[in-house]
């Protein structure tokens, strides 16, 4: 259990991967969150708008399947989702546990995550809340990093040199959709 504001955790059985699922609207911190979360439990932060994008970046054939549905400007089905994910969460790295950022959306999500976790896993949920204002000044002001994906906001968490990550040097741009 996690407590706003310190972070604090309660006694985790250490018998079960952990699974932090992080949910809530875009700009809610929910990606800022998890890279500390990933820290400090050492277990990988999962987003599935990086599995999209590095999926699409290495052509694979689920990259290929989802970039025909984006092109066209549909949703990407939730089967070509769930496959992206249950490939992400079976390597390795996974095997102590994984902390998921923008996954479940949808109901058929969240039905087959759950039938993937049974009783296997820990797992710790947490709704994040925030004010539709608040969440509209975060999205506006938002930056990433062309090569290492390193997030920023020009208001909050500003880089130390304007447009140039503080991690890589990369350039930083403001997504498409980060728009009020």
């Amino acid at each position: 259990m996690f407590f706003a504001g310190s972070c604090q955790k309660a006694p985790l059985s250490s018998s079960k991967p952990l699974v932090i699922i992080l949910i809530g609207p875009p700009g809610a911190g929910k990606g800022t969150h998890a890279v500390e979360l990933a820290k400090k439990f050492a277990i990988p932060h999962i987003s599935t708008g990086d599995l999209f994008r590095a999926n699409l970046k290495k052509e694979t054939p689920l990259g290929q399947k989802a970039q025909e549905y984006i092109q066209s400007g549909n949703l990407v089905p939730d089967a070509i989702v769930i496959d992206m994910l249950m490939d992400r969460i079976n390597k390795p790295d996974c095997q102590k546990g994984f902390i998921l950022d923008g996954f479940p959306r949808t109901l058929t999500q969240a039905e087959a995550l759950a039938a993937k976790l049974q009783d296997q896993y820990q797992q710790i949920v947490l709704n994040i809340e925030v004010p539709d204002d608040f969440l509209i000044d975060r999205i506006s002001n938002r930056q990433v990093c062309k090569s290492c994906g390193s997030t920023y906001n020009k208001k909050y968490l500003p880089a130390k040199n304007a447009n140039i990550c503080d991690e890589c040097t990369g350039e930083l741009y403001q997504r498409a959709d980060d728009n009020p």
